[in-house]
């Protein structure tokens, strides 16, 4: 088992809330006032760029999940098969 990429996990998370890239970007906008999110999402999903930390929190908000979650955290620790320390 490998770790999905960033864009992988975008694409399957998305799509698990029946979720367009238009209904995303709309979401964000609200947020940001940007209207070139629609784009912006696209190209994250052809892994034509990466989003910043504060994209990655309004993606996450948008999509209802955590960033851990959008950021596949959990299968990156296990696919290095390591344990960390719990938050405190």
């Amino acid at each position: 088992m490998h770790a999905l990429k960033f864009r992988e996990k975008l694409i399957l998370i998305r799509k698990s809330r029946n979720l367009t890239q238009q209904q995303v970007a709309d979401r964000m906008a609200d947020m940001t006032g940007s209207r070139y999110i629609y784009s912006t999402i696209s190209n994250w999903e052809r892994d034509k760029c990466s989003p910043s930390p504060e994209y990655i929190r309004l993606l996450a908000i948008s999509l209802g999940c955590s960033a851990d979650e959008l950021l596949g955290v959990e299968e990156f620790k296990k696919s290095i098969n390591i344990k960390l320390p719990s938050a405190i």
